[in-house]
């Protein structure tokens, strides 16, 4: 329904050949959450997938993330990347929509993206531009 939203952590592969979708089992039980608005690219042969957002219904608040991922095909494995919390360690806010770019120097850019922060403790939430 329309107040109802479901967000999804499975994972599936095409085969350019035969036209056929095939659903991945990954052989680790650890992945990243259900979630929409993230972001993936290849990334030295790997999927890296970066930030998005979980929200159950209408009434509820988006719950964003900036969480990061590597999913590796050859061992069909994710796996989490840990950065530190350290204070003036500088890392992406929350956020979704946003858009990433590998580079040559095997970096990943993000940039720009959506999230929502409270306004005077209304219940409804306005956007935030990154």
């Amino acid at each position: 329904t329309l107040t109802q939203f479901y967000h999804y952590r499975d994972l599936w592969k095409l085969d350019a050949k035969t036209l056929a979708w095939e659903q991945v089992e990954p052989c680790t039980k650890t992945m990243p959450s259900s979630r929409s608005g993230h972001r993936m690219v290849d990334w030295r042969g790997k999927i890296l997938v970066f930030g998005g957002f979980y929200k159950a219904s209408q009434d509820q608040n988006a719950i964003f993330v900036n969480d990061t991922w590597l999913y590796s095909p050859a061992h069909n494995e994710w796996r989490p990347l840990k950065f530190t919390d350290a204070p003036g360690v500088a890392k992406p806010p929350l956020r979704s929509g946003c858009v990433l770019a590998p580079c040559s120097d095997f970096s990943v850019l993000v940039w720009g993206g959506y999230s929502e922060i409270r306004c005077d403790n209304a219940v409804k939430a306005r956007g935030k531009p990154h």
